[in-house]
């Protein structure tokens, strides 16, 4: 059995359960923001880029958030070709500090990351993975642009660490992040 295959589908079928509820709370008149985002993780600034998706009722104090963020970079160090890929899901709430035309808040909640390097030379070429589960908290600000549209920056951090180790080089994977986004507000 391919865990890595089952951890993809799931993510699928979680990202796949989030637009049908996203969908369902349109339909009610509750509020619902898709994000794209793009920025620097840590693993030397390794791109990232991602889907983030808001869900939050009048009456709720905090909305509901989901995010699937990607990212992927190849490095050379001494002779050793270095490529690491993850993956980030992570799913939790958002509470806004501010929320006008200039937005400020808090958020938090699970993360799973999955974390693949491979490390190739002239010789020979080894593949690893590994993939955890933790929490990961952040911050970030939006400015509206007209009534559906905003742009804003987001800082997190994941409190987990996915390790790929091959020989004597460690690559540690989860870490840092900083972006920016647009969203689209329904």
């Amino acid at each position: 059995m391919n865990m890595g295959k089952n951890n993809y589908r799931l993510v699928k079928l979680v990202l796949t359960a989030m637009l049908l509820i996203s969908s369902k709370v349109i339909y009610a008149g509750e509020a619902v923001n898709f994000s794209i985002l793009s920025g620097n993780k840590s693993f030397e600034s390794q791109t990232e880029s991602g889907l983030i998706v808001e869900m939050q009722a009048p009456e709720w104090s905090v909305a509901l958030v989901t995010s699937t963020l990607f990212s992927k970079k190849s490095v050379d160090v001494s002779g050793v070709k270095i490529t690491g890929r993850t993956m980030e899901f992570g799913i939790g709430v958002r509470k806004y500090l501010i929320k006008k035309r200039m937005g400020l808040f808090v958020e938090g909640g699970l993360a799973w990351i999955e974390a693949k390097a491979k490390f190739e030379t002239s010789e020979e070429s080894i593949s690893v993975s590994d993939s955890v589960t933790g929490f990961w908290y952040g911050a970030g600000a939006d400015i509206m642009i007209g009534d559906l549209l905003s742009v804003g920056l987001i800082g997190r951090i994941s409190g987990v660490t996915a390790v790929a180790t091959a020989g004597d080089s460690r690559l540690e994977f989860g870490g840092r992040h900083f972006s920016i986004f647009a969203a689209y507000h329904f």
